[in-house]
């Protein structure tokens, strides 16, 4: 090979060595920034299982206080239909109370008339 063909030859040489190089360093940039983006999106990934699994804790507390809740709101309308019974059954007593009280007057007067006749019968004999 001649000189005046080596020496183009060695700068074409030297111009794809350094191209090479280039690239070479370019593909293991982008590897890295592709190596670190994959890391952060792993840390995303792993951050939102937590959470994910932190919200299914939180939705199992729900189920449970809602159970809770529905029994409580079933011990409330069973103690409220007792209260109902037991109005009625106090204002049944009541009137109960009420109809022995008037016996009892009518039967305070019926003996005070029957001592208002038997005085009367003891003065007649006497």
């Amino acid at each position: 090979v001649s000189e005046e063909r080596r020496e183009p030859m060695a700068v074409e040489c030297q111009e794809l060595r350094q191209r090479v190089r280039d690239a070479r360093l370019s593909a293991e940039r982008e590897e890295d920034r592709a190596r670190q983006r994959l890391f952060e999106q792993d840390e995303t990934v792993q951050s939102m299982r937590l959470q994910c699994d932190s919200l299914r804790r939180d939705l199992d507390k729900v189920d449970v206080l809602e159970q809770k809740l529905q029994s409580k709101e079933q011990q409330i309308r069973e103690l409220s239909r007792d209260q109902e019974r037991l109005q009625c059954e106090q204002k049944r007593l009541l009137d109960d109370k009420a109809a022995v009280q008037a016996d009892l007057e009518d039967q305070q007067q019926i003996a005070v008339q029957v001592q208002e006749l038997e005085q009367r019968l003891q003065e007649k004999e006497a």
